[in-house]
């Protein structure tokens, strides 16, 4: 029961995560709610991310962020673990 609560809200965090993947395509209003709803949920839990993948010399000239694409993948693996 708690490990389905919690992949249930380790999935609302990939959605969130996608979400974000999403606007980042389109021009939106940097102020609206959903920016913010989104990033204030994704950004403590990119951050990590981004910094392990910083100290990665070759990922630093490519000019695409993939802690979104491992971020979401280790979440997947930690679902599947959970159920």
């Amino acid at each position: 029961m708690i490990g389905q609560i919690f992949a249930v809200l380790l999935r609302a965090i990939q959605v969130l995560l996608f979400i974000g993947v999403l606007l980042a395509w389109f021009p939106v209003e940097p102020n609206s709610r959903l920016i913010r709803l989104v990033h204030t949920c994704t950004a403590p839990i990119l951050m990590p991310v981004r910094a392990l993948l910083s100290k990665i010399r070759y990922l630093r000239k490519i000019p695409f962020d993939f802690s979104y694409v491992v971020l979401f993948l280790l979440l997947e693996l930690v679902i599947r673990l959970i159920i």
